[in-house]
């Protein structure tokens, strides 16, 4: 069985005043909330046991009433989370929300994690089923941005020729490759333990490429370079962007 966490209590301060009062994963992409895009990829994950979407307390009442009006799934729950935040001066950081959700609903299973923020045009499946076989170690989603002139805007990941990870750097100004980590994890339950580990060691809980630099120099993990579009909304720019390819991405968008 597996859980999928979605990564949804940040401020979008970045996007003011479009996310002032709508978070992120709820702003729309083509009909429908980013989140919602989401959802239908992890629906074609085999074994899905739930979803837990964790927010803030600023917008958990906006995800409440978005999770009262979808239509229900007979297999699992989605379940709105409340990291108690109010601003971001008490965020708890994406990695603090996630040992928040596995702490707080006593997670045991196998855990994909996906930023509330991402957009992807891939097999979110494939990425599950590699993963897997490379259990008991965690995996991340990369993509290879070709975009050589914006790459010290992300984490950018090195691999072996065996996809072992072998190198994190956090917003470099000189890349050693063009691998982009996305907020995109899977951890199996073997490796949950970890999470609390590095919690307890006063390490940065703010961005989540900081735990896997941590990770990989602690134990192993793998990297799996997806193919197709995706996008991170951390701008007004790459949120107009995602709209239009969407938008006028002919029958393979409508598919979703």
């Amino acid at each position: 069985m597996i859980n999928v966490l979605i990564l949804a209590a940040g401020y979008g301060t970045r996007l003011y005043p479009i996310t002032l009062n709508t978070p992120k994963p709820l702003l729309d992409i083509w009909g429908k909330p980013i989140i919602e895009h989401i959802i239908s990829q992890v629906d074609r994950i085999k074994g899905l046991a739930g979803i837990y979407v964790v927010s803030n307390e600023k917008f958990y009442s906006d995800f409440k009433k978005w999770e009262a009006g979808l239509k229900r799934r007979p297999d699992y729950r989605i379940n709105i989370l409340n990291d108690g935040s109010v601003d971001e001066s008490d965020m708890l950081g994406a990695v603090g929300d996630i040992y928040f959700a596995v702490k707080s609903e006593g997670i045991d299973t196998d855990l994909l994690v996906v930023g509330g923020d991402n957009l992807f045009k891939f097999d979110l499946a494939e990425f599950v089923d590699f993963a897997k076989e490379r259990r008991p170690y965690a995996s991340i989603g990369l993509h290879d941005f070709r975009d050589k002139e914006n790459l010290s805007s992300f984490g950018i990941v090195s691999l072996a020729g065996d996809n072992v990870v072998t190198d994190f750097q956090e917003k470099p100004e000189m890349p050693k490759s063009s691998l982009v980590g996305m907020c995109l994890y899977f951890f199996p339950k073997e490796s949950l333990r970890f999470i609390a580990s590095y919690v307890k060691s006063g390490e940065n809980l703010d961005q989540p490429g900081h735990y896997i630099n941590w990770l990989h120099r602690n134990d192993r993990v793998y990297g799996f370079p997806l193919d197709g579009r995706w996008f991170d909304i951390g701008t007004k720019e790459n949120y107009a962007l995602a709209d239009k390819v969407f938008k006028t991405g002919g029958r393979d968008d409508k598919k979703e």
